[in-house]
């Protein structure tokens, strides 16, 4: 779903088994940037995380640290200098009872990265998040809403991807823990994570080379 006032956006729903999480970003930049945010050598990034209803609380404050650090990772901002970009992560159904964040925090990193691909904001790689639960001692790769509640703890991991020469690289920026799990137990979900998050990448390039091709075939 295009937002037509913004340079870039991207819509991120998932299905579990109860529930959608459906969130949309939209991302504009470079633009002109105030000047007591002006950075001489870089691209000022503002990043906003906004709940369903009402106004942010704390919940969002954490989504929005999360999220901004992983876009950090990967956004060139030296080769955009004493601009701004301006990202804009709109949460439309959670999709997760309000004591969980893991659905929303992926969705969001994910919308972003997208979003800014979208927009041709010059990024050094892309960033993928998969979320995970260990439930009844399994690790259950996006567990359903009966699933959340029965977990002894859920996790929102994210690697950036970068292409090398000879193969793609996988290095954990993001890993957002609650609830009560072994360092074993840690490994394996991080493991797990990893393998989730190679195919989330072939996911997310195939919809970066299609807006691509689209956007060609009006140029």
């Amino acid at each position: 779903m295009p937002l037509h006032n913004s340079d870039g956006s991207a819509e991120w729903i998932a299905g579990h088994n109860g529930g959608d999480t459906r969130i949309i970003c939209s991302v504009n930049g470079p633009i002109e940037v105030k000047t007591r945010d002006e950075l001489p050598t870089m691209a000022t990034l503002e990043l906003v995380v906004r709940p369903v209803v009402g106004l942010p609380t704390i919940r969002e404050t954490l989504l929005q640290d999360c999220t901004y650090g992983c876009l950090r990772s990967i956004v060139l901002r030296t080769q955009l200098p004493r601009s701004l970009i301006q990202i804009v992560v709109q949460v439309l159904d959670a999709g997760e009872p309000v004591e969980y964040t893991v659905y929303e925090l992926v969705g969001a990193i994910n919308s972003s990265v997208l979003a800014l691909a979208n927009a041709g904001i010059p990024l050094s790689g892309l960033v993928v998040a998969v979320c995970l639960a260990i439930v009844e001692g399994e690790i259950v790769l996006n567990p359903g809403v009966d699933q959340l509640k029965k977990s002894q703890s859920t996790h929102a991991v994210a690697y950036k991807v970068d292409n090398g020469p000879e193969e793609v690289r996988f290095r954990l920026v993001m890993c957002e823990s609650t609830g009560l799990f072994t360092q074993n137990e840690l490994l394996q979900v991080l493991e797990t994570a990893e393998d989730a998050a190679r195919e989330e990448n072939k996911k997310m390039r195939s919809m970066i080379e299609q807006q691509v091709a689209e956007s060609l075939a009006f140029a």
